[in-house]
């Protein structure tokens, strides 16, 4: 119980940070990759149709599978891109 809770609570703490970083850091960003806030908002605007576009597609996830079943598959579907992205990524170069 307490594993699978603190998951969803990485989980949460994640999705919050993806939803706040491009405002946190956008002059570290626009500094370092060059990027104009033009950018960043679009990028950001992106994020949030993202998340908007697959509410119902979970919902109904929820409901024929179940809280635990949803939750542990998008986890491993987010860790699965998050490594992906970290192999194809170089960081400090």
């Amino acid at each position: 119980m307490r594993v699978g809770l603190a998951a969803l609570v990485c989980g949460y703490l994640l999705s919050q940070f993806y939803r706040a970083f491009l405002a946190v850091l956008s002059p570290v960003l626009q500094d370092e990759l060059g990027v104009t806030a033009a950018n960043l908002a679009t990028a950001s605007g992106w994020w949030f149709l993202a998340f908007a576009a697959v509410q119902l597609p979970i919902g109904v996830a929820l409901d024929r599978f179940g809280p635990r079943r949803t939750a542990g598959g998008l986890m491993l579907v987010g860790a699965t891109g998050a490594a992906f992205l970290r192999s194809r990524v170089r960081l400090g170069s």
